[in-house]
């Protein structure tokens, strides 16, 4: 075997170079091509500061001449560990390895395996954990490469741009997982650090975390209240609809104060912890919004003539001249003439939803339709006397000469001889003297006038 002596206080640098220099002395090249020699042992000293991957140029076989010399006749001697190469005259050093000096060695990191004859990387990290020297430092962590390793720190360390070294994180200095703004505590540990939580939060995975009490199986909050949680901490309120300190709650009448949200067209019913809207007659809606219904449009509303809607209702009207009965839907005719509402001078004459006028026996209707003029009749055949004609107002009569009189069709002029015809044609009194003679006279107070038929008042 190859013995490899490390003295104590040489430093962790020496086991990589060590272990280097272990595996690569495996392979020492011997007398003649192919020929390999046993390993010599070589002790290193402690003070050493040659480079360790240097030393395989150190190694030689002793056996061999030095120097490369071709004679005729005999064979290629190759210096140091080469060999002659196949693929010419010369030596030289197999692939992988490398030339170093006058000696093959593999590259810095590697080792050569005899039975393959290649060189493969060396651990060097799992080289020191075998060996139970530390390949890096304290709190780091090796992390192998092809042809070296790497020297990290461990997780909670940094390193120290003073001394090169891992040192400690004080996590407390920046962390916010402990939350110590609410009076949680942190402490810093070697390489880490822990919580201390005040009540009201708990421990979990380096955090305080807060408790939500409000999601316990035991009700914190009783009767109409509700449960909330808060940091570190939870309160009791009371629900919607009530009102208290959290511990005491009471129902609010929201119709009452006028908080709720019912449409003014709606009313607002107060119930324990709440309240309900309802349109009013004549809306629809939920409450919160209502709409006009227009009855109208529903068989008229069962109004006989005219329906008009209005918001939230409606009414029957009627046809002018007619008027609504106690019902509110039925239309009865009005008698325009009775309750005197009409402006007829003289006659009225009721009809269906409206009236007319007329007039009395010697006038007409003006163009108007309500007043009464007098019809002069002696302009029309002279009002059909058979002497003279006077026009009175609405009226007229038929006049004769002295010494006649009016026949009883009070259009003729006859000669009058006794009292028997006409009352001799006086106004009063007719008193015969005899035959063909007669005289009127007057009641008394009365004058007779100088027709001697006429009688007039005497006051």
């Amino acid at each position: 075997c190859v013995c490899v002596c490390v003295p104590l206080g040489v430093g962790e640098m020496w086991l990589t170079q060590s272990v280097r220099l272990l595996l690569a002395l495996w392979w020492v090249r011997g007398r003649g091509p192919g020929v390999w020699s046993e390993p010599q042992d070589i002790n290193l000293p402690g003070n050493t500061s040659q480079p360790l991957d240097n030393q395989i140029s150190n190694v030689t076989d002793t056996s061999q001449d030095s120097g490369q010399e071709l004679t005729a006749g005999t064979a290629l001697v190759c210096n140091g560990s080469q060999n002659t190469l196949s693929a010419s005259e010369d030596c030289g050093c197999p692939e992988p390895l490398v030339l170093t000096g006058e000696s093959c060695s593999c590259a810095p990191g590697y080792s050569l395996q005899p039975a393959s004859k290649q060189c493969t990387d060396v651990d060097e990290c799992r080289v020191a954990v075998v060996t139970g020297l530390a390949a890096c430092g304290v709190h780091t962590l090796c992390t192998n490469t092809a042809g070296s390793y790497t020297c990290d720190c461990e997780p909670g360390f940094v390193t120290s741009p003073e001394t090169s070294r891992c040192v400690d994180v004080d996590e407390c200095s920046f962390e916010e997982l402990c939350r110590r703004e609410l009076g949680n505590t942190c402490i810093n540990t070697v390489g880490s650090y822990t919580c201390i939580c005040r009540p009201g939060f708990q421990l979990q995975a380096s955090s305080c975390v807060d408790i939500d009490e409000c999601e316990g199986e035991a009700a914190v909050c009783v009767g109409e209240s509700v449960c909330e949680n808060t940091l570190g901490s939870y309160r009791c309120g009371c629900r919607l609809g009530y009102r208290g300190n959290g511990t005491h709650c009471e129902d609010v009448d929201e119709c009452a104060g006028g908080r709720h949200s019912c449409a003014s067209d709606a009313r607002c019913g107060n119930i324990i912890g709440s309240y309900y809207c309802q349109c009013h007659r004549g809306f629809n809606g939920d409450g919160i919004t209502c709409f006009d219904i227009d009855e109208c449009l529903v068989s008229n509303g069962l109004c006989q003539h005219l329906c008009v809607n209005q918001a939230g209702s409606f009414h029957c009207v009627c046809h002018p001249g007619f008027s609504l009965t106690h019902n509110g839907t039925s239309c009865t005719d009005v008698d325009e003439c009775d309750e005197g509402v009409t402006s007829c001078e003289q006659l009225c004459t009721n009809t269906a939803g409206s009236y007319s006028c007329s007039c009395y026996p010697g006038y007409q209707l003006h163009v108007d339709s309500k007043q009464c003029v007098d019809v002069d009749e002696c302009k029309i055949g002279n009002g059909g006397c058979s002497h003279s004609c006077l026009n009175q107002d609405g009226s007229y009569h038929c006049l004769c000469p002295p010494g006649l009189s009016l026949q009883r069709d009070n259009t003729t002029c006859v000669n009058i001889t006794s009292c028997s015809l006409k009352n001799g044609g006086c106004d009063h009194v007719c008193t015969e003297w005899g035959p063909g003679s007669f005289a009127c006279s007057c009641h008394p107070g009365w004058l007779l006038t100088t027709d001697s038929r006429t009688c007039q008042d005497g006051d």
